[in-house]
């Protein structure tokens, strides 16, 4: 997934294939600055061979990203990729996915035994907390959840954190009924937002009391983005009959699904990424599609060469980036262009 710096110029990407790289880009124009391999960070590392590289890197300032590989976490000079620190884990992660970050340089990054590992930049030699389940935060706030499956009656027990920094429970449990597999705040962090089955729950943040239930999606809700005070879009998982929400996707050729949303910094449009199914297997190309969100009216429908696994709106809401599966751009929000 692109991440974008504090100051909106810079873009870092990693690509998956052979080898896995991360790359700096200009946001302006996409010109690499600097590449490396993971072969090369285990190379330049004191610490040695990183052995993978988790989806995602982080921000930790304005000039120093944190990348987790499976042995190690690094610390990175922006401007030149060049290693600042290594800080090794006690033994090698087997499995290592998504890693999200909870401001303050503090992140997670989901691990095996359905775990994530919470790094605090200011205790880097502690090789990090394991906590059960999966752990979503709220950079502004601090606020935090643990959402943790019981597969033997298809239940999740959502639990409120005293906070990122301290993840101990601050009350008991709440039972969603279902598989959740997201979570999402509130801008104020006051409200959750969890994606159920075919629903969307809303939820309070302090006691993960249910405030109202979203409902009216054919398919699974798979992942929701917030703007505004409670507004979520939502990405669901059918074929060309389904309704993203209340917003129309429009004709499919063939089979279809909505594979990466977004929401506009005001809250006045939705964005949704289409992908086109190919014999029931991975998508050639898509469409990005532009909605009214207080409507559902579709504004917009603009092609991409590859279907776009992530949309990310830049803080302006002019443009937005653009993860596909061959490759990233940067959208024209106003025209459907890609800049680079």
């Amino acid at each position: 997934m692109p991440t974008i710096s504090p100051d909106a110029q810079r873009v870092a990407v990693q690509h998956y294939g052979p080898g896995q790289t991360l790359e700096l880009r200009s946001a302006a124009d996409g010109a690499v600055r600097w590449s490396k391999t993971l072969e090369d960070l285990g190379d330049q590392s004191p610490e040695g061979p990183l052995e993978d590289m988790a989806d995602g890197v982080v921000w930790l300032d304005a000039s120093t990203l944190a990348v987790v590989g499976a042995t190690q976490w690094l610390e990175l000079d922006a401007d030149s990729g060049a290693i600042e620190k290594a800080h090794p884990f006690p033994d090698q992660l087997p499995f290592i996915t998504e890693v999200r970050d909870f401001g303050g340089g503090r992140f997670g990054v989901s691990v095996e035994g359905d775990q994530t590992l919470v790094i605090d930049r200011s205790r880097p030699t502690d090789g990090g907390q394991r906590i059960d389940g999966y752990l979503f935060g709220h950079p502004g706030t601090g606020r935090a959840v643990t959402v943790v499956e019981h597969k033997a009656d298809n239940t999740m027990a959502l639990t409120p954190l005293r906070s990122t920094r301290d993840p101990r429970p601050a009350g008991g449990s709440v039972t969603v009924d279902g598989f959740a597999p997201w979570v999402s705040f509130t801008r104020d962090g006051a409200q959750l937002v969890v994606c159920v089955e075919n629903r969307v729950e809303l939820r309070d943040a302090r006691t993960g009391a249910l405030r109202r239930t979203f409902v009216g999606h054919s398919g699974s809700v798979m992942q929701a983005r917030v703007a505004g005070s409670a507004r979520p879009g939502l990405d669901g998982r059918a074929g060309r009959r389904d309704r993203f929400g209340e917003l129309p996707l429009g004709e499919c050729p063939g089979d279809c699904q909505v594979a990466a949303t977004a929401m506009s910094p005001d809250g006045a449009t939705a964005y949704g990424s289409v992908e086109y199914i190919v014999d029931m297997g991975p998508g050639d190309r898509g469409v990005v599609v532009a909605w009214d969100a207080a409507t559902g009216e579709r504004r917009a429908t603009w092609p991409t060469p590859w279907p776009a696994y992530s949309i990310s709106v830049t803080l302006s809401g002019r443009t937005a980036l653009l993860n596909g599966r061959w490759g990233w751009g940067l959208m024209d929000l106003s025209s459907g262009a890609l800049v680079w």
